[in-house]
């Protein structure tokens, strides 16, 4: 039964060498092991956190918690001599997998795996996918498979390039936007500049058109929020589209003759507070006037 039961572990674990002839000792080398797999397996677990193929590593970690509930060698050996197969398949599936983590998800200083950055490249785009073409959605649709594939290991060079194509597409079509908001910008202070001269608005001054450009384009590669203010400088260009012929018609008024009153006390003023209080009735009289769009003839 040893003879049989080194076989199998060896088969199973893909070890060579030399182990141990007595049962006893055999058995809690093994058991050893195990524990061993058992920490690397639980480890791994919460460094996947639930990704589609961690499960590959939660069956193996089953059947290793299975083996050490067998107190007595020989229930130990029969149960790992029966399970060899199915258990040979399984180990085989975890070390990929803790190898696939090794290299294309684990990250170090300097370093990113590529499948979680991809992971990472999906998540701050899932909102630009939607607003390229149908060729460049495919693309988008094709690559966010990665995020249910239970086994991406042999496909990462493919997932690889769709990524590398589609960061081209969203970065080119985010600079074209950029393009269009900056050159309708200057189309609208063009305009704007124009119509100061024309209605000669002395004293009135434009924002910095290059403060404007820079707080609708720069640091953001949102496609739908590049879209929202190219619509809304395209908006306010319509609202503000001006020739120098836009001046307004000029508002026809009815003149009126005020009479204007003679100050009180004989129409004598004495002090500087009897001018001001004058004034003030007289402001009062010609407002009323004024406030009714007339213009007014004094006599």
């Amino acid at each position: 039964m040893i003879a049989r039961f080194t076989t199998s572990w060896k088969n199973v674990f893909n070890k060579v060498g030399a182990l141990p002839s007595d049962g006893e000792e055999l058995m809690r080398q093994c058991k050893a092991d195990l524990e061993n797999w058992n920490v690397t397996q639980s480890e791994l677990i919460g460094a996947l956190n639930g990704l589609p193929f961690c499960h590959f590593v939660e069956e193996f970690r089953t059947i290793v918690l299975e083996w050490k509930k067998n107190s007595d060698a020989p229930t130990f050996f029969n149960k790992v001599i029966s399970e060899e197969s199915k258990a040979k398949e399984t180990f085989d599936k975890f070390k990929e997998v803790k190898d696939f983590y090794e290299r294309c998800i684990k990250s170090v200083p300097g370093h990113k795996g590529l499948y979680t950055d991809i992971i990472e490249f999906i998540r701050s785009n899932n909102d630009n996918f939607t607003y390229l073409d149908k060729t460049e959605r495919e693309k988008a649709n094709n690559l966010q498979r990665i995020t249910t594939d239970e086994w991406p290991m042999d496909k990462m060079r493919a997932y690889g390039k769709l990524r590398d194509e589609l960061r081209s597409d969203i970065e080119n079509t985010v600079e074209s936007l950029k393009s269009e908001i900056v050159a309708a910008i200057s189309d609208v202070y063009v305009e704007m500049e124009q119509m100061v001269i024309d209605k000669e608005l002395n004293g009135f001054t434009l924002p910095p058109k290059g403060s404007v450009i820079t707080r609708m384009t720069i640091g953001t590669q949102n496609i739908a929020k590049l879209r929202n203010e190219l619509g809304e400088v395209k908006r306010r260009k319509s609202v503000r589209t001006y020739t120098p012929y836009d001046k307004p018609s000029p508002v026809l008024k009815e003149t009126k003759t005020a009479y204007l009153p003679r100050p009180k006390n004989g129409g004598i003023l004495h002090s500087e507070a009897e001018v001001d209080e004058y004034l003030e009735s007289l402001r009062r009289s010609l407002m009323k006037y004024i406030n009714i769009n007339e213009d007014i003839h004094i006599k």
